[in-house]
C-alpha cells in the first residue's frame, strides 16, 4: 500500500499492491522446515481450513469489507498462537529456503533454538493489518505490522507495510529506516515471483520519505532505478514529474 504524490488514485494503487502479494502466496509458500506436533494429518488439516479463511478473508477484502475479512484472519492467528505459543523454540515463518537459511544464522549466532515454518501466520497478520488501515486505525495496523515481522524479520513486504504507516503518521526518519531494510532483504530473499514488485515499492517508499526529508536528488536517484529494473513503472514516472515540478517552481513544496 505506498504512499504517493502522483495523481493516481491511491486506494487503487493499494488494492493492486495486494492483489499481486496474494496471488504470490501459492507460489511463495513453503512447507514448514519442522513441526512439533504428534499428528501431521491433523496439521495438514488444519493449515487447509486456515488457508480457506485466508482466501475469504481476501475476498472480502476485494469487496470492500474490512470487517468481515478481519474476522477471518482473527480465527487464523488465533490458531496460529494456540499452535505455538507453548512451544521452546523460537518460530520464524518463511517464505522460502534462502529465508529459512537465514533465520537458522540468526538463531545460530544467538544460541537459540528455533524452527521455521510456512508463512500463513505471518501472512494472517499482514492482512489482518492491511484491513485495519482501511478502517483508519493505523496504530493497530502498526502493532499487527510489528507481530508479523517478529515473526518474518526478512520480509520486505511487511516492512514496506510499516515504512507506509509512518509515512502516515509523518514519521519521515523512521519511515525511511524501514523502507531501506526492505530495500535489502528484497534484494537478498524475496522469492522470484515477488521480488520486482518487493524491491521496487521497497525504493519508492525511500524515495518518498527523501521527499518529505528535502532531498529531491537522493528521491529522484531512487526512482530511477526502478525504472531500470521495470521500465514500465508507471508509479516512479508520475514521481519523477512531480519532482521535476518541484524544482520548476510550479508546485508548493
Amino acid at each position: 500500500m505506498p504512499f504517493s504524490y502522483s495523481s493516481k488514485p491511491l486506494f487503487s494503487i493499494k488494492r493492486l499492491v495486494i492483489i499481486s502479494f496474494f496471488l504470490g502466496l501459492a507460489a511463495c509458500g513453503i512447507a514448514p522446515v519442522s513441526e512439533t506436533h504428534s499428528s501431521d494429518s491433523a496439521v495438514a488439516a488444519d493449515v487447509s481450513a486456515e488457508e480457506t479463511l485466508m482466501k475469504d478473508g481476501f475476498d472480502a477484502l476485494m469487496n470492500f469489507d474490512p470487517r468481515a475479512a478481519i474476522s477471518h484472519f482473527d480465527t487464523v492467528i488465533v490458531q496460529c498462537d494456540r499452535r505455538y505459543r507453548n512451544s521452546s523454540q523460537r518460530v520464524y515463518a518463511s517464505r522460502s529456503l534462502i529465508e529459512t537459511l537465514y533465520y537458522m544464522s540468526l538463531a545460530g549466532e544467538s544460541k537459540t533454538d528455533a524452527i521455521a515454518v510456512d508463512s500463513l501466520c505471518s501472512q494472517a497478520l499482514y492482512l489482518k493489518a492491511y484491513a485495519t488501515i482501511e478502517m483508519d486505525d493505523v496504530d493497530g495496523a502498526a502493532e499487527l505490522l510489528e507481530q508479523a515481522i517478529a515473526l518474518s524479520p526478512a520480509n520486505a513486504t511487511y516492512l514496506s507495510e510499516l515504512g507506509h504507516v509512518y509515512h502516515m503518521k509523518g514519521n519521515w526518519q523512521k519511515s525511511l529506516v524501514l523502507f531501506q531494510e526492505a530495500e535489502d532483504f528484497a534484494e537478498r530473499f524475496s522469492p522470484p515471483d515477488v521480488q520486482l514488485s518487493e524491491l521496487t515499492r521497497a525504493k519508492r517508499g525511500v524515495a518518498y520519505s527523501l521527499i518529505e526529508m528535502g532531498d529531491l536528488a537522493g528521491a529522484e536517484k531512487k526512482f530511477n532505478e526502478c525504472l531500470t529494473l521495470d521500465p514500465k513503472d508507471d508509479i516512479s514516472l508520475g514521481e519523477l514529474e512531480y519532482i521535476r515540478r518541484l524544482r520548476a517552481g510550479e508546485l508548493v513544496d
